[in-house]
């Protein structure tokens, strides 16, 4: 099998960013070390490609997964992956996907595969991903572009929500309505959108002398069935006081806490108001149907092929990132506000 860079690294008794450094003739690698490495990865057979390849006229798109309670077969992520294939067809381009499991056995050396492979371009799916685990493509060969992840403080050129645009339309829709109670329902799995939405509506509410209590943010499991579970156990702890609204994290939550509300007596939106996050199909479903904040998510996936085509002919010299519009879309789950409402299940 060909040996990785990693493998070289090992071998030779330094960093795989050194290896990196030395293969890519960066400064700050002393002519000793260098010669070692190269020595090594000679002896060990590995024939590096040249970034001068010709690039092959494909996008990969590398749907990678940390816990894979977010990055999940749902409607958001059916419609993200079909914006990104009708645009790689309309741009005469053929679409491979890799999905990557962090973890599991052999994922590092398919990581590397990737990173090392100067011919094709990609698309990182970078939703579950932290910097840790964004580094590890930042130095990769070919162009590529992060979704759904602000990476530019990485030097990775991103396309991303308007997550703080989010909050702050959600906690003014919740102010709006006359709530001055107001509670935000995170996943109990953070990721970098998460803590942004949430941002986003401490700002609304700091806009008129609120602010959000850190015993009002509600860690859920960001799925269903995850989050009614999560929400049932903390009402069965019988807490005095809940906030009369909440802005969720995505609509998963919304929905599975909507159900736990329900399951425990209350009523909704009269007793607790709900904005949700996607505007997903279950916001349709619901009851009372869920207000959610929307992004067009074909449009965010041909979006992040448009970026990658951008950073393939402009070779841009500093990373950039590209925001895609949030709106509010109306339904009937936030009512009047009055203030905190008292628990009292029957």
């Amino acid at each position: 099998m060909k040996p990785t860079m990693r493998d070289i690294a090992a071998a030779a008794g330094v960093s795989p960013g050194t290896v990196s450094n030395v293969f890519n003739g960066r400064k700050g690698v002393g002519p000793d070390v260098q010669q070692r490495v190269l020595s090594v990865a000679r002896k060990m057979g590995y024939a590096r490609e040249t970034t001068t390849n010709k690039l092959r006229n494909c996008i990969r798109f590398v749907r990678v997964r940390k816990h894979g309670l977010i990055i999940m077969d749902t409607p958001f992520f059916s419609e993200l992956m079909e914006g990104i294939e009708q645009e790689c067809h309309h741009s005469g381009y053929e679409l491979l996907i890799t999905n990557i499991n962090l973890g599991e056995p052999g994922y590092q050396e398919r990581i590397d595969s990737i990173v090392e492979d100067p011919s094709t371009p990609f698309i990182l799916l970078a939703t579950e991903l932290d910097e840790e685990h964004i580094r590890l493509f930042s130095e990769a060969k070919a162009p590529m572009i992060a979704l759904d992840r602000d990476c530019m403080p990485l030097g990775v050129n991103s396309v991303t929500m308007d997550n703080l645009s989010a909050g702050i339309m959600a906690g003014r829709l919740l102010i709006e309505k006359g709530h001055r109670s107001i509670g935000y329902l995170a996943s109990s799995h953070p990721i970098q959108n998460d803590h942004n939405r949430r941002l986003g509506l401490e700002l609304a509410m700091r806009e008129v002398g609120l602010s959000l209590q850190p015993a009002d943010i509600l860690h859920l499991e960001p799925t269903m069935e995850g989050a009614c579970r999560d929400m049932l156990a903390l009402l069965d702890l019988k807490k005095p006081k809940l906030p009369g609204a909440f802005f969720c994290m995505n609509d998963l939550i919304a929905a599975g806490a909507n159900r736990a509300f329900k399951e425990r007596g209350y009523k909704l939106p009269d007793d607790i108001s709900l904005v949700g996050m996607d505007d997903m199909p279950v916001c349709s479903i619901i009851h009372p149907p869920l207000t959610s904040m929307s992004v067009d998510k074909a449009h965010f996936g041909a979006v992040a092929v448009d970026q990658l085509l951008y950073v393939i002919k402009r070779k841009p010299a500093r990373a950039l990132c590209v925001t895609a519009q949030v709106v509010p879309v109306i339904r009937h789950s936030i009512a009047d506000g009055g203030g905190a409402r008292v628990v009292n299940p029957a």
